[in-house]
């Protein structure tokens, strides 16, 4: 089983703690997970993992 930080950098790429911050600050600022990953210049399931890897 793949660490947390290797599951988020899968998820997210590089600089994976600011992605998941910003990710998860976009999403309480927008209320849309989609929206929020356009403006974290990621991936709608990009952020979907980052999520699920954050509630795990």
């Amino acid at each position: 089983m793949p660490s947390l930080h290797a599951a988020l950098s899968e998820a997210l790429g590089h600089a994976t703690s600011d992605k998941r911050l910003e990710v998860l600050r976009r999403v309480a600022e927008t209320g849309s997970i989609s929206q929020a990953a356009r403006d974290a210049g990621t991936s709608r399931k990009a952020a979907w993992q980052a999520m699920d890897t954050l509630s795990t």
